[in-house]
């Protein structure tokens, strides 16, 4: 017989190791994990603009505002930079995903991957390589020609996400442009098929 043990949500998410937010429909820090304090000062009652460069906080602000108006029901992916507790930049990837309870909107959470200092291992080849489905999007619009504007309006994002992506792309497939990406793409055979 195993014990009954439920879960306490706070006491989980304050153990993990990245940086977990949530942030309510007028913008302020409900709830900051262990993680998040330690890597951007987040407390509650804090505005989550506060957490950014202020050359970022007009375009983030407008963009939140943006996700609440059209109450959106998918997450977002996006790598930017927060300032970090000493002040220094710390780059990231943002995974926020809408708050619903029974389908009302009642805040968005986040989870931030700091991407500074991180070891990956190296892609050998672009044959070895797997891609996610958004790198498998943004390599399929590559291959019909699309420019950063293109990419960033066919997939609903701004043009610096769809530069990241591309980016993201390009590294992932160790190719120096884009042109090299679509070949190597076609060579490794994920253009096949469609």
């Amino acid at each position: 017989m195993t014990p009954d043990v439920t879960p306490d949500f706070d006491t989980l998410l304050d153990a993990a190791d990245v940086a977990v937010v949530v942030v309510d429909p007028a913008g302020l820090l409900v709830w900051a994990n262990r993680a998040a304090e330690r890597l951007v000062g987040a407390t509650p009652g804090r505005p989550f603009a506060e957490l950014l460069p202020p050359q970022q906080r007009a375009a983030a602000s407008e963009r939140f505002d943006r996700t609440l108006g059209k109450v959106a029901r998918t997450p977002a992916t996006d790598r930017l930079d927060l300032l970090g507790v000493d002040g220094g930049r710390v780059e990231v990837l943002l995974r926020s995903m809408p708050l619903r309870a029974e389908d009302v909107l009642v805040g968005l959470v986040a989870i931030a991957i700091p991407l500074t200092n991180v070891r990956t291992c190296p892609i050998d080849s672009a044959s070895s390589a797997t891609l996610t489905p958004r790198q498998e999007q943004v390599l399929w619009l590559l291959s019909e020609g699309l420019d950063t504007e293109a990419i960033s309006k066919r997939l609903g994002v701004t043009s610096e996400t769809a530069r990241n992506h591309v980016r993201g792309l390009l590294a992932r497939l160790g190719a120096h442009s884009r042109l090299e990406a679509v070949v190597a793409g076609r060579r490794a055979g994920f253009l096949d098929g469609r």
